[in-house]
């Protein structure tokens, strides 16, 4: 359960501080904050998102290799 965006500036896929309990909340909730900050890990730049920029994932576990 954890939501995702692509970088615009190193073009890598990272975890958003965000985080969404159940998809109803992602999407009713987040497209309502307009504009979001993130920090890249990469370069430490700080990036400008909106909604249509993240991405929803319920289990990220698989998606780290955890699993």
């Amino acid at each position: 359960m954890a939501v995702f965006f692509s970088c615009p500036v190193c073009g890598v896929d990272h975890r958003s501080r965000l985080l969404a309990l159940r998809r109803r909340y992602f999407n009713e909730v987040l497209p309502e904050l307009g504009e979001i900050a993130e920090l890249c890990p990469n370069t430490d730049q700080w990036v400008t998102l909106r909604f249509e920029d993240l991405r929803w994932e319920e289990d990220a576990r698989k998606r780290a290799g955890w699993v």
